[in-house]
């Protein structure tokens, strides 16, 4: 057995065996997304209570896939954020230093 088929075998056995490797996408449905949507308006970093909660309420949606769909959620509002305004953030960013060079000119204006 060449170092290839054995490492395939290695992944295969690990997986029936319980570890590592990635378990199958979740499909959810449009009304858990819209609840979830709902859930995510409200307060998008819920306590594990809460995630406990929404995924009893998803009657075959697991708890981490719940977690995992807030994870997911935050970070793709984050990119979209970043996304809309670069140009904000830049202006902001200079404004504040030149905010902060500011004193020490004026001081140094005062000096001469």
């Amino acid at each position: 057995m060449d170092v290839a088929t054995a490492a395939l075998a290695d992944a295969g056995r690990d997986r029936l065996l319980g570890g590592g490797g990635v378990g199958a996408r979740a499909v959810i449905s449009r009304p858990q997304r819209q609840l979830l949507e709902s859930v995510y308006a409200r307060n998008p970093r819920p306590s594990a209570g809460e995630l406990d909660r929404v995924a009893s309420q998803l009657a075959a949606v697991p708890r981490r896939v719940v977690r995992v769909w807030f994870q997911n959620k935050r970070a793709r509002d984050r990119r979209r954020r970043h996304q809309r305004s670069p140009s904000t953030s830049s202006a902001a960013d200079r404004s504040s230093s030149a905010a902060a060079t500011t004193p020490v000119s004026a001081a140094a204006a005062l000096v001469d």
